[in-house]
């Protein structure tokens, strides 16, 4: 990423070397003053299509300009890719980069053409509108999704379009499914959910993704579990069948680190009799 500090600084000491005021330069530049203010506090960067004129006008190279003759070559490789359709390809982590120096327009025609995974595309997503967001997720190989990875994406495409991505997944990790569900429709939740690993329902976990399926869903996901955790159940009974809560409590070990406490918030949930043999 580009220092912006230093950006700034070369700025302002290349602008009062020419004797110019902000006015001036903002006025050969065709900007407003309060844009070369920013400019200069480090609050904003130049567009990318101005910097090639904002070095000729202060007399300053592009390397100086940006801290470091990798950082010139980089924003010149995607300059020239940009406004000429020529050069090698930038890479993704290239163009994230460049980024926010870029108008959005130019940055979605270059984002159309390159080949991008999910890593990148996080990457980018924030810098591009819906629709192309959107459009790159569709090309990506199903290999490629993660659902942990992909919680990074969610606030930057359709639900439908997340729905399509994860259509093929078969393996899901809990913590994933849980970060991921509130951004995906109903049906798609219950559909990974199903694909879990028994070895992998943790009932306290389990909380989290229970607002997202049904009772039915829930149910079956705790068939197998075997290690029942008084505080996990209490917060899961509330969306289980009472025969459910009943099986599970019977885990519990009868009289060891039972917390009478605690046990109040599982009254409700369970039948009187489960409760006397925890006692």
């Amino acid at each position: 990423m580009f220092d912006t500090m230093k950006v700034a600084e070369e700025i302002k000491t290349a602008r009062i070397a020419k004797n110019m005021t902000q006015v001036n330069l903002a006025d050969r530049m065709g900007v407003s003053y309060q844009a070369v203010s920013n400019w200069e506090r480090g609050n904003s960067m130049p567009d990318i299509s101005k910097l090639d004129e904002l070095c000729g006008i202060l007399d300053i190279s592009f390397e100086q300009l940006l801290g470091s003759e990798q950082q010139a070559q980089k924003i010149q490789k995607v300059m020239e890719y940009s406004e000429n359709n020529s050069g090698p390809n930038p890479s993704p982590e290239e163009i994230c980069d460049v980024a926010p120096l870029m108008p959005p327009k130019a940055l979605n025609e270059i984002a159309e053409n390159i080949e991008v995974d999910l890593g990148g595309l996080i990457g980018l997503a924030p810098f591009l509108d819906k629709d192309m967001v959107n459009r790159l997720a569709e090309k990506l190989s199903p290999e490629d999704i993660d659902l942990c990875l992909l919680c990074g994406l969610a606030p930057f495409v359709d639900s439908s379009t997340l729905d399509k991505l994860t259509q093929n997944v078969e393996t899901v990790d809990l913590s994933g499914l849980i970060g991921l569900a509130p951004s995906l429709n109903r049906d798609t939740v219950i559909r990974l959910a199903e694909k879990l690993s028994p070895e992998d329902i943790d009932l306290c976990l389990l909380c989290g993704l229970a607002p997202f399926v049904d009772s039915s869903t829930l149910n079956k996901l705790t068939q197998n579990v075997e290690t029942v955790d008084l505080s996990g159940l209490i917060g899961l009974a509330p969306f289980l069948d009472r025969d459910t809560v009943n099986r599970l409590a019977t885990k519990l070990k009868a009289g060891e680190n039972i917390d009478l406490c605690l046990l109040s918030g599982l009254a409700p949930f369970v039948d009187k009799e489960i409760l006397q043999q925890l006692l």
